[in-house]
């Protein structure tokens, strides 16, 4: 099962508690495998099997109940997007993650920053290829919804 299909106050399921929760339910059920579908970034039709990247992650799993713990998003700001738009609901998680990397900026202590920088670093043989090839997407494809961080601006040394 793909944490997609998980509940999800927010669209859809993704790799926060409800991730948890099921995986509790797994081991306590003997289970020792959680066999799912690819994580990557998808297109714009969500398909798992055509990913846009082998290494990156899908946006689309970040829990934004994990951002909101970690200070680096307003719960309010997430329960007003919801509440009052008629907008693609990826469209709005996206916009919301940019926030959160916003409120990441501010407010991220320095073990979080430094972890970030070390992520960067181990990261950079795809990384870095990979932010330009979303920033090219975002500017010459129309109808995408992709976020609009670019790491090789913000983060790269």
């Amino acid at each position: 099962m793909h944490p997609t299909s998980l509940p999800g106050r927010w669209s859809n399921g993704d790799l926060g508690a409800e991730a948890y929760r099921f995986v509790d339910f797994l081991k306590a059920s003997g289970q020792t495998v959680w066999q799912m579908l690819p994580l990557g970034p998808t297109h714009f039709h969500g398909s798992p099997y055509q990913s846009l990247s082998a290494h990156a992650g899908n946006h689309m799993l970040i829990s934004l109940e994990g951002l909101v713990e970690k200070g680096w998003l307003d719960a309010g700001d997430v329960h007003a997007a919801f509440a009052s738009s008629n907008q693609n609901n990826k469209q709005l998680r996206y916009q919301l993650l940019e926030a959160a990397y916003s409120g990441f900026c501010e407010k991220a202590g320095h073990r979080d920053q430094v972890a970030l920088q070390d992520f960067v670093v181990a990261e950079s043989n795809w990384l870095e290829d990979y932010a330009l090839y979303q920033a090219l997407r975002k500017e010459n494809e129309t109808g995408h919804n992709g976020p609009s961080l670019c790491v090789t601006e913000t983060l790269m040394p």
